[in-house]
């Protein structure tokens, strides 16, 4: 009885992690992309997908750096689920930014393979 129990237990266990690490939201990209000025961010670029049809949404996650520090301010995203395999996206925000330097951080969730960013202030 209480082995199986135990069996239950530990079964569940890894259950919840494996559903946990599968189900991951969105993946860190290395790459990153820093912007002085002030005004509305627009971040155009080309994403690159293993798939086809595509699929995936990529995030931007804006920071403004303080005294070398790095303070969340917002985040926006674009949903990708369109042929080809090669997309062109746009990602804009509901923010009109402060004079200052930011930091723009990417991550993604579905296939993407390869991105190319530009980041700049309209």
């Amino acid at each position: 009885m209480k082995m199986s129990k135990l069996t239950v237990l530990l079964l569940s266990v890894v259950m919840l992690f494996a559903f946990s690490t599968a189900s991951s939201a969105n993946t860190p990209l290395n790459h990153t992309d820093t912007v002085t000025g002030q005004g509305d961010i627009l971040i155009t670029g080309t994403a690159y997908f293993s798939n086809s049809p595509p699929a995936g949404v990529i995030f931007a996650d804006v920071y403004r750096i303080v005294n070398g520090v790095e303070e969340y301010v917002t985040s926006s995203r674009s949903n990708i689920y369109t042929n080809p395999s090669v997309v062109n996206y746009t990602i804009t925000f509901n923010t009109s930014f402060a004079q200052g330097t930011y930091k723009i951080k990417y991550s993604y969730a579905g296939s993407l393979v390869d991105m190319t960013t530009y980041a700049r202030f309209v």
